[in-house]
């Protein structure tokens, strides 16, 4: 059986930031992609409903 030589270790370094590169690539074209259908408006600060109006400081009544 033929004796198996790794690749060197410059190849496999290279191959494996390629590899990052693409896969950060493509992570932020996917999301830039889907941030074109995002057409909800964004919401305003005020808020009518819950505890979002009460005071922290509680009433003596």
């Amino acid at each position: 059986m033929p004796e198996k030589k790794d690749p060197p270790w410059w190849l496999t370094l290279l191959k494996l930031l390629i590899g990052l590169i693409v896969i950060v690539w493509g992570t932020g074209a996917l999301l830039q992609w889907a941030a074109q259908f995002d057409s909800e408006p964004p919401k305003t600060g005020t808020s009518d409903w819950g505890i979002a109006r009460d005071s922290p400081i509680p009433s003596k009544r």
